[in-house]
Formats: C-alpha cells, structure tokens, sequence
C-alpha cells in the first residue's frame, strides 16, 4: 500500500467514518450538502488539475502512485480518491463541530 494511500486513510476515511457514525445517531448527518458539495468540486477542481497534469506544472512518478500503468486523464487513482475521501470528510468535521456547538 502506498504513503499516499495509507495518509487518506489515516486523514480522510477514518476521521470520515467517526463523523458520519456520530452525526447519523445524532440524526444531523447532512447527506444533500455532502453530495452536492463533493460533486460541484470534483466538476471544478478535477479538469484543472488534469491540465495541469498535461502542461507539467506537476507529476505522479511511476513509484509513487498506487498502480503504476492506472491511470485516468493522466492522474493516479489516488488523487480521486483524495476528492471523493476528503471533501465529504472535511464537511463532516464542520458538521460535527457545529453540532458540538
């Protein structure tokens, strides 16, 4: 398994299970703004880091990534998976923080 992978793990995923358990028994997990927040992103974020892939302005070299043949638009799964990991965990966390509050 990869740093990168096991990083969104630690940071994204786990943290992200903890808030969503703990707001659903709460009975305020926000499910729309988790959806339309993590979508409207990855529709403005991806394409701009996918041509800034292609221009060069950053790589993924073989021996970091997850796969080194995978690829999609020119960047490593894992970097979808920081988007689809990360945002809806970071909502969570403000989520969970506003209902401590």
């Amino acid at each position: 398994m990869s740093l990168y992978l096991r990083i969104l793990l630690l940071t994204g995923v786990i943290p992200g299970i903890f808030f969503a358990y703990t707001l659903r028994h709460a009975g305020a997990l926000p499910m729309r703004s988790l959806f339309v927040s993590t979508v409207l992103f990855a529709v403005f974020i991806i394409p701009v880091e996918i041509y800034m892939v292609r221009r060069g302005v950053w790589r993924f070299p073989k021996d970091r990534r997850l796969s080194s043949n995978f690829r999609l638009y020119g960047m490593p799964i894992e970097e979808y998976l920081f988007y689809f990991t990360m945002i809806p965990t970071i909502m969570l966390f403000f989520a969970y923080m506003e209902h401590l509050l």
